[in-house]
């Protein structure tokens, strides 16, 4: 499979230890969102910062890239996960120590029954789930994930346990939230393997953020 089709970034970086003020695409979508869906119900738990230093608490450098990915890669994804992408824009941060890849930070936003919740899925170079981390969620708290039962997610590879009533224990009373979750697991975990396993230290050539 090529690689993804890269739309930004010239090559230059500022320097390591300093937060930009670039916000990418899909920061600006969850402002949009929480804005558009807020109120009493909508729970943020994360900025991008914090998520990222969740992500890579190692790295001296995160940088983030966008891409655009072309049908041959999202038909691949989809059949791969079993699931269906809702866009072709790739946002993901890579976090690297020196000239090593400790891994890969996918945010993700997805409607769960009628509201949106984000998550980052974080990726070792190896293609296995890191951990999965709620950013912001607007259906009732009722119905969020459970920080426990995220945790069954460490470890995982794209395979058959990778299913709810398989590996993957459902939640009482929020199988719609449990789906939503899963899938978008799937979902990263099988662009990884269509986009970055065959080119897991692309050069550095997007916007640095730390």
């Amino acid at each position: 499979m090529g690689r993804c089709a890269r739309c930004t970034g010239d090559g230059s970086q500022p320097p390591r230890r300093r937060w930009t003020r670039w916000i990418p695409l899909g920061v600006l979508v969850l402002v949009v969102l929480a804005l558009a869906f807020g109120g009493a119900r909508a729970e943020v738990f994360h900025s991008r910062e914090s998520a990222l230093r969740l992500a890579f608490p190692q790295a001296e450098t995160i940088e983030s890239r966008q891409w655009i990915l072309d049908e041959t890669q999202v038909a691949a994804i989809e059949a791969r996960s079993g699931t269906e992408l809702d866009s072709r824009l790739l946002n993901v941060y890579v976090g690297r120590r020196g000239d090593e890849v400790l891994g890969y930070a996918f945010i993700e936003t997805h409607r769960v029954r009628s509201l949106p919740e984000t998550v980052m899925v974080v990726v070792g170079p190896d293609g296995r789930s890191r951990g999965v981390h709620l950013l912001a969620f607007h259906e009732p708290p009722e119905y969020r994930p459970p920080a426990r039962w995220l945790e069954q997610f460490e470890g995982r590879a794209l395979d058959e346990e990778l299913a709810l009533r398989h590996g993957i224990a459902g939640i009482a009373g929020s199988t719609l939230s449990a789906t939503a979750l899963t899938a978008a697991v799937r979902r990263v975990l099988a662009t990884f393997e269509v986009c970055l396993a065959t080119d897991p230290a692309p050069e550095p050539d997007a916007t640095a953020l730390r």
